[in-house]
């Protein structure tokens, strides 16, 4: 199993976090709180999720 990520930002982070058995959702935290979850509904938007955050691009408005 890999360690889950977690990603900066200016203004907020985006932790990934276990879910359900192969599937992570992602909190958005600013000022040590979480605002938002993002849930992914499939391992395919996942990666995409994962992959968008890795290279620094805007996701789900955010």
């Amino acid at each position: 199993m890999r360690k889950m990520k977690r990603w900066e930002r200016a203004e907020y982070s985006i932790q990934e976090v276990q879910a359900k058995r192969d599937l992570h959702e992602f909190n958005v935290i600013k000022n040590e709180e979480v605002i938002m979850t993002i849930t992914p509904k499939n391992v395919a938007e996942m990666n995409e999720t994962i992959r968008k955050l890795d290279e620094n691009e805007p996701i789900y408005g955010i």
